[in-house]
């Protein structure tokens, strides 16, 4: 029988780039390590211009949808009929299934999920990647603008501990591997996030070299803003499709129009308070971490507190030469999805 493991997040830990990376190798991957990137419940993420960042959230909403009791379960039985027969088909040694839309997510909705594997694999392994709690929110802040959707992150506390506890008292000792993620390590961390799945990416031939969600500048701010506050003047309502093509019309302008520093949200005196919220969930999880993630987790808590950081400039004025303005009208312009969409009543 196959074995499965489970990309379960978190947030911001280059979820989208893994995901783009599992997709770009699919054929390799299941040729060479036995590992199969199911087609099954996969559907591009959203706003991403690189066409392989594919993610499996679609078995996600569908596992959710049928989590309530009473709902109607036929999308979940569907597509796990599918993913199934689509393992048996390939000989796969190994299913990589990833959603980090399973970050805290209610445990029904876990259990449900889990329920995809029933038929096809026993041998079920969680893949959880943590952050440091500042650069984690103050990234799904950056993220949360980007997409139109306002700054929306209320709460400090990061539920790492909630998320990785459930998944080990459903599925027991060594079924969790827990990942430490900072962007000093990168190169290593996406290696370790694909070798527990059973994959070398550092054999000759794999396609690594992919940065698929970018953040956010500050002359991109000043774009989008413009776009969303023009839009929503006319009522228009901003959904998943019209963000996505907003995102792929908006990156060639932002492309043209002269670097700027990445929007930062969050100042010195609010890293130190998330810290300090976070610290006791995050010495819970440190048993999970192999030693050396323990220690980068340790020593970026350290300079975490002590700083320094950029400082936020999310309500600083932004500086547009005449050759930015030149550029976002000629992609204005050039653009008839934003054409259209800006001359609506």
């Amino acid at each position: 029988m196959v074995s499965v493991v489970i990309h379960a997040g978190c947030y911001k830990t280059a979820t989208s780039t893994i995901q783009a990376i599992a997709q770009k190798n699919r054929e390799r991957f299941l040729a060479d390590f036995g590992v199969l990137y199911p087609a099954t419940g996969a559907r591009a993420n959203q706003g991403i211009a690189d066409a392989d960042s594919i993610a499996h959230h679609l078995l996600f909403h569908a596992a959710k949808s049928a989590s309530v009791a009473g709902a109607d379960d036929s999308s979940f039985t569907t597509n796990r009929t599918k993913l199934i027969a689509e393992a048996r088909k390939s000989r796969a040694a190994r299913v990589f299934v990833s959603t980090e839309l399973l970050s805290f997510a209610p445990e029904p909705i876990k259990d449900r999920f889990l329920r995809y594997c029933e038929g096809l694999s026993d041998d079920v392994t969680i893949v959880y990647a943590v952050r440091r709690p500042d650069e984690m929110i103050d990234s799904m802040n950056n993220q949360m603008l980007r997409a139109g959707r306002g700054r929306t992150r209320s709460r400090d506390l990061v539920d790492y501990r909630a998320d990785i506890e459930q998944w080990h008292a459903r599925l027991g000792v060594g079924r969790v591997k827990v990942l430490y993620f900072a962007k000093n390590r990168y190169e290593g961390y996406i290696r370790r996030m694909f070798g527990a799945v059973g994959v070398d990416v550092a054999r000759p031939g794999v396609i690594t070299e992919v940065y698929a969600n970018a953040p956010m500048s500050v002359t991109g701010h000043v774009v989008r803003t413009m776009i969303f506050d023009r839009l929503k003047a006319g009522n228009v309502e901003i959904d998943r499709a019209l963000r996505h093509e907003l995102n792929l019309a908006l990156a060639p302008i932002e492309a043209a129009v002269a670097a700027s520093p990445k929007l930062v949200t969050l100042g010195h005196d609010d890293r130190v308070r998330i810290l300090e919220r976070n610290r006791e969930d995050l010495e819970a999880i440190k048993p999970w971490l192999s030693e050396d993630d323990r220690e980068a987790l340790e020593a970026e808590f350290r300079q975490g507190l002590e700083g320094p950081h950029p400082p936020s400039n999310l309500d600083a004025p932004a500086s547009l030469g005449k050759d930015d303005l030149a550029a976002i009208y000629r992609g204005l312009v050039a653009s008839p999805f934003l054409r259209g969409l800006l001359a609506k009543d």
